[in-house]
Formats: C-alpha cells, sequence, structure tokens
C-alpha cells in the first residue's frame, strides 16, 4: 500500500514539475462540429426515437445543425491535456404524413485526453479521446384531427475519437481536428490559452 501511495506522489510531482515549465497550462475553446454520429448513422438516431413505434409514422428529412461546443482544457505535461466539453446538437424532422415535425436536441457533457505528438511555436499536432453522457431529449408533434405532442428524454453514452488534430496560434489560436464521434469528423473553432 505505502508503495502505491509513493508511486502516485512521485507521478503526480513529475507532472506537475512539468506542467510549471508549459507556458499556458489552461485553454478554453469554442467550436463547430460536422458529421456528427447521428447525422452519420441516421438508423442510430432512428433506434433512440421511443416515440416513433408506430407503423403508420416514418420519420423523413433528418437535417443536423450541426455540434456546437464549449471545452476547458488543463495541461498536465507537455505531452498530455485533460478536458471537460459541453455541447449541443438539435436535429429537425418531417414524419411521412407531411405534416407532424420530430425534433432531437443531444446535450452532451463528456470528458476528453488529448495527447500532443508536437509542439512548436505557433502550432501543435495532437489527438484526443473522450467519453461521457448524452441526455437525449426528443419531441415529435403528431397532426391527426388535432395536434398530439410526444416527448422523451434518454441518458446515453457519447464518445469521439481524433487521430488528427492541429492547433494554430500562441495565445489565441484556431484549431481543427478530424475523426469520428459525437463532436463530429471535422471540428473547427477557436481557443485562448492562459
Amino acid at each position: 500500500m505505502s508503495k502505491l501511495i509513493l508511486t502516485t506522489i512521485a507521478i503526480l510531482f513529475i507532472f506537475q514539475s512539468e506542467a510549471q515549465e508549459n507556458t499556458n497550462n489552461h485553454s478554453i475553446s469554442l467550436g463547430y462540429g460536422l458529421g456528427t454520429y447521428y447525422s452519420l448513422n441516421k438508423e442510430a438516431a432512428l433506434n433512440k426515437i421511443a416515440v416513433l413505434n408506430s407503423p403508420y409514422y416514418q420519420l423523413a428529412n433528418i437535417k443536423s445543425e450541426g455540434q456546437f461546443f464549449f471545452s476547458y482544457y488543463f495541461s498536465i505535461n507537455r505531452k498530455i491535456s485533460i478536458a471537460i466539453m459541453l455541447g449541443y446538437e438539435r436535429y429537425l424532422g418531417k414524419l411521412s404524413d407531411g405534416v407532424s415535425n420530430w425534433n432531437m436536441r443531444n446535450i452532451i457533457l463528456m470528458p476528453q485526453f488529448n495527447y500532443t505528438f508536437s509542439k512548436k511555436e505557433k502550432y501543435m499536432l495532437y489527438s484526443l479521446v473522450g467519453a461521457g453522457a448524452d441526455y437525449n431529449i426528443q419531441r415529435v408533434n403528431f397532426y391527426s384531427g388535432g395536434i398530439i405532442n410526444s416527448k422523451t428524454t434518454q441518458l446515453l453514452m457519447s464518445w469521439q475519437v481524433s487521430p488528427l488534430c492541429i492547433r494554430y496560434g500562441n495565445k489565441w489560436a484556431a484549431f481543427a481536428e478530424v475523426g469520428y464521434g459525437f463532436k463530429g469528423i471535422l471540428n473547427v473553432g477557436v481557443s485562448l490559452g492562459y
């Protein structure tokens, strides 16, 4: 037990001493993602729709508004940083009757881990992986001789794997991330390091 405690203290000391060498230990970012998991896998989105179990209604014209997200990063050392990401995405659709509407909103809270491959004066190459929670809210407005509203909520798992990411700039920077998951295939945005 004492060896485990000493090892943990040694690792934390190493990470802390390396983190003090960084100029920007903290950063925040605002971004937008295209090609999110549900927009590319419409069947996965449809399987989550508990309100559409009736064979009389089929969902058509699903459109995503993209993933908007805010992240806070803390650099443990020059190579590793941890983050928490809060995201929001909305989908709109019509039912096969041509009149009824459907919408789905995903609110995502996801911890992320970043690994930096290369860091020069103005640019940084990194990858990230994350997994968290997706609060899924779906509403359907049926028009069948009157308006019938139906709402379901579910707590699902969210995830993201982005092997190729770049950040360009010093304190203020632009970033682009390529990967797959709930943030999207392509994420772009701005970040501020402090």
